[in-house]
């Protein structure tokens, strides 16, 4: 009997915030002195034309290069600013479809493209050199204003303190339509309570803020420390996010933006495509769940045939009872296996309702024939080895079986 089924997995969209660099050149006093890096600003631009061609190649002369979390975070950031250009003409080409790695892909082949793309190489540089990085999408204020495009930018751990980089806004600035590079080491390992001004984080717990600032009052301008707030600690939330499934993370992190507030059209729209995220996932963890009782069933048929093969072959090649009665016992362990799978997906999804129906009714007939199985094992195992024979053998007297 074949129970296998094929079943379309459902497109996780997954929403990645495209946007801007800044709309205006740094401010000298903001910046910190050029010489603090300057060592490793040269040495890290020196980088040999035919290793930077690829985040590996890129990643292995840092790696060789540097020693410390700070001097790796430092190269991370001062190459990724410096090698791109910002493509003002795609700034709005929002692509929510797009993966990782493509967005790599793009921006190294190019030499130009917009925050998601610089985030994604920094991140991903991060990643192999061996430093704790996060990608983070949300929006930001700047002059007084909050822009109506999202943005993503990156967090790290250097040295055990958390830091926020972006590599966009730390890259330069456009004017006129035209992108001008400037270096603004403001956005290198700035404090979250300092980037909270201008960057906030669809997800609060990404603010690294032990009293995180409301879209409100990020609204408003209004991003001091207000400790009258309940207390959060975001190490604890990210350690716990992170051993999460992802559909626990979506759900999680849902509930952080209903309370922290979804005032602007960017985070209804992101927050729209997290809750679509999740039915998403919901879905297929239902699908992944039955998917994986077909193949209990699946497997508990192969060994119930196997069993009845061994018993047509009168059991030979001779195995132990025990082995001959475990068979039999594999079988149930998996037809258990499937009800507790089905049962534990019954009425989620009208659909899947559908396509449990039938499979039951498969494994009432498997849970048949494996009665029937048991019953004869049952006796077999109760008689001698005369008796045993026997039951191989349909004797009769006056057409009544006498076993």
């Amino acid at each position: 009997m074949r129970t296998t089924i094929n079943l379309l997995l459902l497109l996780v969209l997954a929403y990645t915030g495209n946007g801007q660099t800044r709309t205006s050149p740094p401010k000298p006093s903001a910046t910190p002195a050029a010489s603090e890096y300057a060592t490793i600003d040269k040495k890290a631009l020196e980088i040999p034309a035919g290793e930077a061609t690829t985040t590996q190649g890129v990643a292995r002369y840092i790696n060789s290069g540097f020693g410390t979390q700070k001097e790796k975070i430092r190269a991370i950031f001062i190459w990724t600013a410096s090698s791109f250009e910002y493509d003002v003409d795609n700034m709005y080409a929002l692509n929510f479809h797009e993966k990782e790695q493509d967005k790599i892909d793009k921006i190294m082949r190019l030499r130009k493209g917009i925050c998601e793309n610089y985030a994604a190489v920094f991140h991903d540089l991060c990643q192999k050199c061996g430093l704790t990085s996060w990608l983070i999408g949300g929006y930001t204020r700047h002059n007084g204003q909050t822009s109506d495009l999202p943005h993503q930018w990156c967090a790290a751990q250097v040295d055990g303190q958390y830091y926020i980089f972006d590599p966009t806004w730390g890259s330069g600035y456009i004017s006129n339509n035209k992108f001008t590079r400037r270096i603004d080491n403001t956005y290198f390992m700035s404090l979250p309570a300092d980037i909270i001004r201008t960057h906030m984080p669809f997800d609060p717990m990404w603010q690294f803020l032990n009293y995180p600032v409301t879209t409100q009052e990020f609204a408003e301008g209004r991003t001091e420390v207000n400790r009258s707030k309940p207390f959060f600690s975001y190490p604890d939330s990210i350690a716990a996010h992170e051993k999460l499934p992802r559909l626990q993370q979506y759900e999680a992190e849902a509930r952080r933006m209903e309370q922290n507030g979804i005032k602007t059209p960017m985070a209804f729209n992101y927050f729209s495509n997290l809750k679509h995220n999740i039915d998403v996932e919901r879905q297929n963890r239902l699908v992944n769940v039955y998917n994986a009782a077909v193949t209990d069933l699946n497997s508990g048929v192969r060994d119930l045939n196997n069993f009845i093969n061994y018993r047509n072959r009168q059991f030979t090649p001779a195995r132990t009872d025990a082995e001959i009665q475990g068979m039999l016992d594999t079988v149930d362990r998996k037809m258990l296996r499937v009800q507790v799978k089905l049962n534990s997906i019954r009425g989620q999804d009208v659909k899947i309702d559908e396509l449990a129906g039938p499979l039951e009714k498969n494994m009432d007939e498997v849970n048949r024939t494996l009665i029937e199985q048991k019953d004869f094992l049952q006796k077999y195992l109760s008689k001698g080895k005369t008796g045993r024979k026997s039951m191989f053998y349909k004797y009769t007297w006056m057409g009544i079986p006498l076993n």
